[in-house]
């Protein structure tokens, strides 16, 4: 074999043990980089989580398995609070006493939206006049979580069932 012949050959075996051992170094980060898009999702949704019901967190752990402790603030309870005055006004909507008395916020938020989405199929099993005077599903969402008072259905609801909400 030429020298020629001998020098292409080993270039070519070069490049093809580079890439072979290049291939589980990329795995390797890709992985990874997946691994914290996970992470970096669950934060967001704990977050999000203690966001909506003002919560107080605390992060034990960030690796895997994520520790997180999430605890009722004074503005928590009145958020719970506005949770019972729905349910007097739409018994469809139930308050999970329990999980927050356990601090299962990720059930009781879970709970909500279960709730809502059970009142939004009756809400859409109505016709468009029927809808008219009822509560819009997101209506309830906006006044237990945010407060919001946009709804005029919700606050003739209260005012009708002697529920001070102010």
């Amino acid at each position: 074999m030429s020298k020629k012949r001998i020098l292409i050959v080993s270039i070519i075996l070069i490049a093809v043990m580079v890439m072979i051992s290049i291939i589980p170094i990329n795995n390797y980060f890709e992985e990874k980089q997946q691994k914290q898009k996970e992470l970096n999702r669950t934060l967001s949704n704990y977050a999000y989580l203690a966001q909506n019901f003002t919560l107080g967190i605390y992060y034990y752990e960030l690796d895997n398995p994520i520790q997180v402790e999430m605890f009722p603030t004074s503005r928590t309870q009145w958020k719970l609070d506005r949770w019972k005055m729905v349910t007097e006004i739409l018994p469809i909507i139930e308050y999970p006493e329990e999980l927050i008395k356990e601090n299962a916020w990720i059930e009781v938020s879970d709970n909500l939206e279960r709730n809502i989405e059970h009142y939004r199929t009756y809400y859409d099993s109505k016709s468009k006049i029927e809808q008219e005077s009822l509560i819009r599903p997101d209506a309830i969402w906006s006044f237990i979580v945010r407060n919001s008072r946009w709804s005029d259905n919700l606050l003739r609801a209260l005012d009708e069932a002697g529920i001070d909400y102010d």
